[in-house]
């Protein structure tokens, strides 16, 4: 977790001073990300970058036994969009407005994440 903040911190300090509010509101948005799908996914987030000057990617570790393939793109708002691939399969969504305090993934997102070889793990 510390290493996601400590890499997402640098990576601000390149992003044009005019787009550094919205990369920070981002970054912030991607740590309760990464916080919460540790708790409920386990360590799947393999890096995480900032793309276009204000969104945070993160790119996910390849799930185990199906190796499917995900990323999870939130912007400053707190709004987010995720995709998640495995050869023929593929799992989407989002939520889009200001949506800080949105635990993501929840429910049947989770349940998308579960088919998709990210087993779930109770909290």
């Amino acid at each position: 977790m510390y290493a996601f903040v400590a890499t997402l911190g640098h990576k601000l300090t390149l992003v044009p001073p005019e787009h550094r509010q919205e990369a920070a509101s981002a970054c912030w948005h991607a740590i309760q990300c990464i916080r919460n799908i540790l708790v409920r996914l386990g360590d799947i987030v393999a890096t995480a970058s900032i793309e276009r000057g204000r969104f945070v990617v993160l790119e996910l570790k390849e799930s185990q036994g199906l190796q499917a393939n995900g990323r999870i793109a939130l912007a400053p708002a707190g709004a987010y969009a995720y995709c998640l691939k495995l050869a023929n399969q593929q799992g989407f969504g989002g939520r889009g407005g200001p949506l800080g305090i949105v635990c993501f993934p929840t429910g049947s997102q989770l349940e998308v994440f579960d088919a998709l070889g990210w087993r779930t793990r109770s909290c």
